[in-house]
């Protein structure tokens, strides 16, 4: 945005004012309560669907279909890098799916959960992928099969670019305007997962007592104060001092790693689970999550090695350090209080806490507002 209104405008506005106004419209949503979040994401994510999707179509008409190429879909056109490029390639892919899994944190506060939460997460697995693909391709006819190699490969925003080859300055106005939207309703839905997460580990007592508060409308507002202190001390600071695109960029590359981890971890402990508890099934939870698995272990080596040069070749110990950080401090709660751990993994994953729910969706019931009643949204992003 600031950029933007520079180079369109010429209007300086810095990039921090838009980050600590973004934040505060995050915050003051969550304390409002999940309902009127929800709203307010589902309104913006179908925004930028929308148009996004009008853009493609635009695009692909305009080309025509005898222009339309399938070499984005040839992994022979990989000019450099081969297989490494690929691999790096889709821990940015996951990294762009990342997401789906956080409907299961608002458990608490959705209507039938075990119903609704993994009917969201189906639909939005199929859904989601389709829509990446589809305007992606899109976005590589607009801009040019030829192209890609060069000018492409460069543009920090090829979709701007594309927006004002085919939509003019209007175009261009309403996609920067639309990504906008894109990053809030994405940091909404992140903002909120994490708040939950931090409430719960208050209310157990792994943090402080203090961030198992909730307001007088049912929300978890201790949690998103911390929360917004959190992002306050991530952003500002390290963005003064390398720039907020290169701040996305390593966040992005560490998180990109991280849930490659974390996804291959949680397939196989779904196989272990399900043989613990009976529920075991060959191909569904034996086949499958190791299939995933395995496929997940390629763009996470490809991530790893070879060590990139710089500060992204030293992101992996970072994250490392902070597997070892965490085992530690869950070592050290298994010996003081065993109990907690069990309590905590149950009231992040079992959704079915009357009490905790109740106090969330007081400021449903006090406002007139009928419980949530469709799987959490958040997963949209």
């Amino acid at each position: 945005m600031s950029e933007y209104l520079q180079s369109q405008f010429s209007l300086d506005v810095p990039w921090w004012i838009f980050t600590v106004g973004g934040l505060g419209y995050v915050a003051i949503l969550g304390l409002l309560g999940i309902v009127q979040t929800l709203h307010a994401t589902l309104a913006m994510l179908a925004f930028e669907v929308v148009l996004l999707i009008g853009l493609a179509i635009w695009m692909l008409v305009t080309v025509g279909p005898g222009e339309w190429s399938t070499t984005p879909f040839r992994p022979s056109a990989i000019q450099s890098g081969g297989a490494s490029a690929l691999g790096l390639a889709m821990t940015f892919a996951v990294l762009s799916h990342v997401g789906i899994e956080e409907g299961a944190t608002l458990g608490e506060e959705t209507k039938k959960p075990k119903h609704n939460i993994p009917k969201g997460l189906w639909v939005t697995a199929i859904l989601v992928p389709t829509f990446y693909v589809f305007v992606s391709y899109a976005l590589v006819q607009g801009y040019g099969v030829a192209d890609i190699q060069g000018a492409f490969a460069k543009d920090a925003v090829p979709i701007q670019t594309v927006a004002e080859k085919y939509w003019g300055a209007f175009g261009l106005a309403i996609i920067v305007f639309a990504a906008g939207v894109s990053i809030l309703a994405f940091a909404q839905t992140s903002f909120n997962a994490g708040c939950r997460v931090v409430y719960t580990l208050g209310r157990e007592r792994v943090l402080s007592a203090w961030l198992g508060g909730v307001s007088h409308r049912g929300t978890p507002h201790k949690a998103i104060i911390a929360m917004v202190v959190a992002c306050l001390v991530m952003s500002i600071p390290f963005a003064v001092a390398v720039g907020p695109f290169e701040t996305w960029g390593y966040y992005g590359f560490l998180i990109g790693i991280a849930f490659l981890v974390s996804y291959v971890v949680t397939n196989l402990a779904l196989i272990r689970w399900t043989r613990g508890n009976g529920e075991f099934r060959l191909f569904r939870h034996g086949v499958l999550p190791a299939l995933g698995a395995a496929i997940l272990c390629y763009p996470l080596y490809r991530s790893v090695f070879p060590l990139q040069d710089g500060i992204y070749g030293a992101l992996p110990f970072v994250y490392l350090g902070w597997i070892a950080l965490g085992t530690v401090l869950l070592f050290h709660a298994r010996k003081r209080r065993p109990e907690m751990v069990e309590r905590i993994g149950s009231a992040l994953a079992a959704a079915e806490a009357d009490e905790v729910a109740s106090h969330l969706h007081a400021d449903e019931h006090e406002g007139g507002v009928a419980p949530v009643a469709a799987p959490a949204p958040s997963t949209l992003t």
